[in-house]
């Protein structure tokens, strides 16, 4: 599966925040030009002090903080500013300017000897303003909402209402804004629990920034328990309202069965529609569906193109997979140079699979020069990220002395990291290296344990040489039987060494019925594949069989090679 670890998603949230908190801040200035103007228009007149929940009223209706200062000052405060209470006012929205007028007037109710003003004594509550004047006849564009400002019994001589209006600020937006500040501990403590809260309240506005964040928090197990379900949910309304990282994240969830049953179509469809808005992760994902045939029809073409839009906004993991279509001729022309070229670009952003595959390029020259000690690097930098490939490759370099001193043990020690991880060539060239006492301690038991892993992942020169263990009674009880079971197994994937040893035991009857015939078709197929002790054997058979045993069994070869030869 794409790859799919919550870094890889993450990654494009903040690249989405940086936009849409530039569109705040545009907002935001344009609310700060036109308040001004408005709140000179409008008059204050007092029925008291301000009580706390009066001024938690206005902050949270989204007043602007001009405005506010303008109420404080103008009727003063029936209360003093406390820690608790200002921590009330802050999860209100109150800034720190709020905050100061009100210190400032909270501090004269101590200065003054008496009774404290009435905490009854409040403005009257803010009243919807009068409907605005009808637009000019023709006039169909569309008219701002706008936000109420706190209204008095005393005769208003300003300019018409119209003109003591402004646009309100979008709440739900606040919210999920404040949600984002606590999630990332921007201007306040990091807190997921309190992020969860704000991103609810504007979620439920209908927010689909807020719903998408709400997803995460319950897909992650921030600030809430984890839970796919309710991840699911609050994805698809996001999702249903065009929200792209929604739908990505929706159409992950299908391809993965979390919180849903695993549905490829469905998840095609979602990444789909995000791939269209360019969604990096969706291009990626759809062009993985692609590549593989799932919930749509297998397009190595359609793959490609997916990828290619995916690479070129910088997605490492796209980078990769297009450089491996590329590298093979599918879906597109081979091209060796070009994959190195993305395999490249990839690698430099720390793709440790892409160094894996760069590096068999340049220890091959495929595309590039031959380079091992380039090789080498590559590959350790794969092995060093736990990629079993690359620490098996890293292990036949050093072994070899390709491109690095040989040093067997140090060998043996990355084959073992690679075999942990179950990776049949490393296990096949572990357990080589313990039959030999190269770098380890000889052991014929251990040598088997790892033969017989890499064997029972198919692996047929595993499969041949535990035959021969078998065989040899070496590591394992004597069985010429089991032996042969797995030197056809070998054999029959066309490996040359187990195509040897069958020959072997048909020619000494070793597990099998003697049988020069089949001897010689083995024995044939073997050298064909260029082992030379095959071909000997040939020279000898051929001076003791008749003429017409050697015709069918060099009949048999052939029948075999053409029934196993790629179509």
């Amino acid at each position: 599966m794409p790859t799919a670890n919550d870094s890889r998603e993450r990654a494009a949230i903040s690249v989405e925040r940086s936009k849409r908190g530039f569109a705040a801040l545009a907002a935001t200035v344009l609310w700060l030009l036109l308040e001004p103007a408005a709140a000179a228009q409008a008059p204050i007149t007092c029925a008291g002090p301000l009580s706390e929940p009066t001024i938690i009223k206005l902050a949270e209706g989204g007043l602007h903080e001009m405005r506010i200062i303008q109420w404080v000052k103008k009727c003063g405060v029936n209360f003093q500013l406390t820690p608790e209470i200002e921590q009330h006012f802050k999860a209100a929205g109150a800034t720190p300017a709020v905050l100061a007028a009100i210190r400032e007037k909270g501090s004269e109710i101590a200065a003054k000897p008496g009774k404290p003003p009435s905490k009854s004594a409040e403005p009257s509550a803010p009243q919807p303003p009068s409907p605005a004047a009808a637009p000019p006849a023709g006039d169909a564009s569309p008219k701002p909402h706008v936000i109420p400002l706190p209204v008095t019994d005393a005769p208003d001589n300003s300019p018409p209402a119209d003109a003591a209006r402004i646009a309100p600020p979008d709440l739900p937006r606040s919210y999920f804004e404040r949600g984002q500040a606590y999630e990332d501990g921007n201007g306040v403590p990091q807190d997921y629990a309190e992020a969860t809260k704000w991103y609810r309240r504007a979620a439920e506005g209908g927010n689909p920034d807020a719903q998408n964040s709400l997803a995460w928090c319950y897909r992650l197990g921030r600030g809430v328990p984890q839970d796919s379900g309710e991840a699911l949910r609050w994805f698809r309304k996001a999702a249903e309202q065009g929200n792209p990282e929604a739908q990505a994240s929706l159409g992950s969830m299908y391809m993965n069965g979390q919180g849903v049953p695993l549905d490829y179509a469905e998840a095609a469809k979602w990444q789909r529609k995000a791939a269209e808005q360019g969604s990096e992760i969706a291009q990626f994902d759809l062009a993985w569906l692609f590549e593989r045939g799932f919930g749509v029809p297998l397009d190595y073409a359609e793959a490609v193109k997916w990828y290619r839009k995916s690479a070129a906004q910088g997605n490492a993991s796209a980078q990769t997979n297009l450089a491996f279509l590329l590298a093979h001729g599918l879906g597109t022309p081979r091209d060796s140079a070009e994959a190195v070229r993305w395999y490249t670009k990839a690698v430099e952003k720390g793709n440790g699979q892409a160094a894996t595959n760069l590096g068999g390029m340049y220890e091959t020259g495929t595309g590039t020069r031959r380079d091992y000690e380039a090789a080498v690097k590559l590959y350790r930098m794969g092995a060093e990220q736990g990629i079993p490939e690359a620490e098996v490759n890293l292990g036949r370099m050093i072994e070899t002395g390709h491109g690095v001193a040989a040093d067997p043990a140090e060998a043996a020690r990355w084959y073992r990291k690679a075999a942990d991880q179950n990776n049949a060539q490393a296990e096949l060239q572990l357990g080589i290296l313990l039959t030999a006492g190269r770098g380890v301690p000889q052991d014929d038991v251990d040598a088997a344990g790892w033969f017989r892993k890499s064997a029972e992942q198919g692996n047929p020169d595993a499969q041949a040489r535990l035959g021969a263990l078998y065989e040899a009674g070496r590591g394992v009880i004597n069985d010429d039987e089991i032996a042969v079971s797995w030197y056809r197994k070998s054999a029959e994937q066309g490996n040359p060494l187990g195509q040897y040893h069958l020959a072997e035991a048909f020619l000494m009857g070793h597990g099998v019925s003697p049988s020069n015939v089949d001897a010689y078709m083995w024995f044939t197929l073997s050298a064909q594949s260029g082992f030379k002790d095959a071909a000997e054997r040939l020279e000898a058979l051929e001076k003791i069989m008749p003429p017409d045993q050697i015709d069918l069994a060099r009949s048999r070869a052939a029948q075999w090679t053409a029934q196993h030869s790629p179509r």
